[in-house]
């Protein structure tokens, strides 16, 4: 197994360049695959720490060069949500946005993130347990129309550890996974009320 490396505090002074500046992502990857293996990473981000599986992928890249991934995402969701909001994070990945929620943006409400392959999710759990909130709760579950099934979900390579889905792009060996639809997640976790809902799952948005 790869160590996991821990990223250095040195690069944060990438994050002092624009976001969005031309030729930053570029500069971001050349310097991270001369200073850091592909392999697992820790990255420390507004005052959080995140496991990431490889330094290779853009989440990756972004956490080490911005300190956050989808900004403008980011900025949409801070000002939807309240102190005492609910939100429903499909598609969590490693819970950049599930974590940023709890610990800013609704630290008195309720987060739920969602989370379908137990490889990615393992780093979900790790990333909760490493900054723990008692508004957040992560579920290893693909959430579809259907609760109670069964389903195959296909990882990507670490390097595009983002890209995993129930359809095979990258011809790599599914796993069985559960499923939930967010009505009975809802149900069985006492919540009445959802405020926002992020769903980002690779093309099966429709089932969600």
């Amino acid at each position: 197994m790869t160590a996991v490396q821990t990223v250095p505090a040195l690069l944060r002074f990438l994050r002092l360049l624009p976001s969005g500046m031309r030729g930053k992502e570029r500069i971001v990857r050349w310097i991270t695959r001369r200073m850091l293996h592909g392999g697992p990473a820790d990255i420390c981000a507004n005052g959080l720490t995140f496991r990431v599986p490889s330094t290779r992928e853009p989440v990756a890249r972004h956490l080490i060069g911005d300190g956050t991934y989808e900004p403008d995402v980011c900025a949409a969701l801070a000002s939807w949500l309240r102190p005492s909001s609910t939100f429903f994070d499909v598609g969590a990945n490693v819970g950049v946005m599930s974590l940023f929620a709890a610990h800013r943006w609704c630290q008195h409400g309720r987060v739920v993130s969602f989370e379908a392959s137990p490889k990615i999710f393992a780093c979900l759990d790790h990333n909760d347990r490493t900054n723990p909130h008692p508004s957040l709760q992560v579920l290893n579950r693909a959430v579809t129309s259907q609760s109670g099934q069964q389903l195959t979900f296909f990882d990507a390579p670490d390097e595009k550890f983002g890209m995993g889905s129930l359809t095979n792009r990258f011809n790599t060996t599914g796993v069985e996974v559960p499923t939930i639809t967010l009505d009975d997640a809802a149900s069985e976790l006492g919540i009445e009320q959802v405020d926002v809902i992020k769903v980002d799952v690779e093309g099966v948005e429709l089932g969600v």
